[in-house]
């Protein structure tokens, strides 16, 4: 029954972050038709917030997702647009998606395990603050890691190449890819993502919902514990003070007797 309930939490998990990732690569598709000069990949933003919320599993399914997505797009555009014909190669468009979700699920839940190896009882200030901390972290190795293996692939199968009069060597992809998309990718999801992250891993109802992983919960931990022990120890009182006062009982059913023993002596 239990199986069953996570099995069914887990394919909500991964519909709803498909969705998200087909909508918000819509509407990076839509800002570039409006005159935007480059496509973010929006789509990697519930992807790593997935990656960073239930590991490393649920981060790669999610980038394999995205990495579809952009692939189904390379091919529906490469008609009009010759140079989608590199990214409709999945090495290009699929490879990278999926190493960057697993790269971010890695960094984070290794690097949060790690600090609660060393910090056995954080307060609840700090541990958030190094939860974002490491969350910021993480995610830029993600944007990291899909940019390095797209651009290196890309470069691999695109170089020497000419698309619309447009010579595609590494002084291109530098200035235009690098230079724009990169750092704007950077500082939005550097933004976005922990702080997507820090509002659901608080949240008790997200984490009820959606079987949330909070690798940092020692304090929480520690005070669950602290509660049972209490409650042991208050129970242990009260046996002893049944045991004391069936004792006390024991002793004056004794003297008592003893007194009508006396008694009945004094009267023969």
């Amino acid at each position: 029954m239990k199986a069953n309930k996570n099995r069914t939490k887990n394919i909500v998990v991964l519909s709803i972050t498909l969705a998200l990732i087909i909508v918000l690569q819509l509407f990076s598709a839509l800002l570039q038709k409006l005159g935007m000069p480059m496509s973010l990949a929006l789509g990697l933003i519930p992807v790593f917030v997935i990656a960073q919320t239930h590991g490393v599993k649920f981060g790669a399914i999610s980038g394999l997702f995205f990495g579809l997505i952009t692939l189904l797009f390379s091919v529906i555009y490469m008609g009009a647009m010759p140079m989608y014909r590199v990214t409709a190669n999945p090495l290009v468009s699929v490879f990278p998606r999926i190493m960057a979700g697993t790269v971010c699920a890695v960094a984070y839940s290794g690097f949060a395990k790690l600090y609660t190896k060393r910090n056995a009882a954080p307060t609840r200030s700090k541990r958030r603050l190094t939860m974002l901390a490491i969350s910021t972290f993480s995610t830029i190795l993600g944007v990291m890691t899909n940019t390095v293996l797209f651009l290196g692939m890309f470069f691999a199968f695109a170089h020497g190449k000419t698309f619309d009069n447009l010579v595609i060597d590494f002084r291109w992809i530098l200035s235009s890819i690098v230079a724009l998309n990169t750092v704007i990718e950077l500082a939005v999801f550097a933004i976005t993502v922990p702080s997507t992250v820090f509002a659901m891993t608080e949240s008790k109802l997200a984490t009820k919902i959606y079987g949330i992983n909070k690798p940092m919960q020692s304090e929480d931990i520690s005070e669950e514990n602290t509660a049972e022990q209490n409650t042991v120890e208050d129970s242990a009182v009260n046996e002893n003070t049944v045991e004391n006062i069936q004792d006390f009982d024991e002793t004056d059913i004794k003297s008592a007797d003893r007194n009508n023993d006396a008694n009945d002596d004094d009267i023969a």
